[in-house]
Parts: structure tokens; C-alpha cells; sequence
């Protein structure tokens, strides 16, 4: 009866370590089962991080060049108003002293007018009252030459 108790405890040993490495196997391909999820997930956080870093930096490097480009847009805007600005006053420059070679003193005052050139007109009308000054000199020299002569 022994034998047959031993051979017993021995089938039971037995299929307790075959259970045993039976559960010990589902337990190593478990945890095999959940690292390979976690790395597989980790693997699309980092590839998704990746996506959104590369998106960003187009979208930043998009924000740049537009930016760049505005500023060169307004820095040519700004240069073609400058040049249009000394065309025209280069044109009515010449145009007035078209104006004054001509002796056109009505359209000289009016272009003078349309520049705005303080100094200019202030200059003028100095003149204007040296020359009216001078006139009045002029008149009252000729009546004291008309009066001794008179008087002779």
C-alpha cells in the first residue's frame, strides 16, 4: 500500500508543480503581455509628442515668415509713399520755377501756396515790402528832383 501512496503523493507533487509553473508561466506572459502594451503605448505618446512638436514648429516657423513678410510689405509701402511724396514735390518745384521763368506770377504764388513753404513765402513778402518800400523811396527822390527843378 505504500508504493501506491508514494506513487500518489508523487502525481500529486507532480501536477502541483506542473500547476505551479503552469501559473507561473501565465504570470511571466502577463507581465510580457502589459510591458509590451506599456511600451507600445509609450511608443505612441512619444510618436504622437513628436507630431504635435513638428506641427508646432511649422506652425511657429508659418508665423515668422508671415510676420517677416509684413514687415517687408510695410517697409515698401512705406518707401514707395516716400518716393511718390519727393516726385511730387519735385514736380511743383518745377513747375514753379516753369511758373517764374515765365513771369508767371499768379501760378508761382499758387504753387507756393500748394507747398506750404514757409520760408519761401516769408522770403516773398519780406521782398514784397522792400520792394514797395523802395518804390515809395524811389517816388519821393523823383518829386524832390521834380520840386528843385521846379523851383529853378
Amino acid at each position: 500500500a505504500l508504493p501506491t501512496r508514494r506513487r500518489e503523493h508523487e502525481d500529486t507533487m507532480h501536477s502541483s508543480v506542473i500547476y505551479r509553473n503552469r501559473a507561473a508561466r501565465q504570470v511571466l506572459k502577463q507581465r510580457r503581455d502589459m510591458e509590451d502594451r506599456q511600451r507600445q503605448e509609450r511608443k505612441r505618446s512619444l510618436g504622437l509628442l513628436m507630431e504635435h512638436v513638428a506641427s508646432f514648429r511649422d506652425w511657429q516657423s508659418n508665423r515668422t515668415q508671415a510676420r517677416l513678410k509684413l514687415c517687408r510689405d510695410t517697409e515698401k509701402y512705406h518707401i514707395q509713399k516716400e518716393k511718390e511724396r519727393e516726385r511730387q514735390r519735385k514736380k511743383l518745384e518745377q513747375d514753379r520755377f516753369k511758373a517764374l521763368k515765365e513771369n508767371n506770377e499768379e501760378e508761382y504764388m499758387k504753387l507756393l501756396e500748394e507747398t506750404k513753404s514757409d520760408r519761401v513765402m516769408h522770403l516773398l513778402e519780406q521782398t514784397g515790402e522792400y520792394m514797395k518800400q523802395l518804390g515809395a523811396q524811389v517816388q519821393m527822390q523823383k518829386r524832390l528832383a521834380d520840386d528843385s527843378k521846379e523851383g529853378e
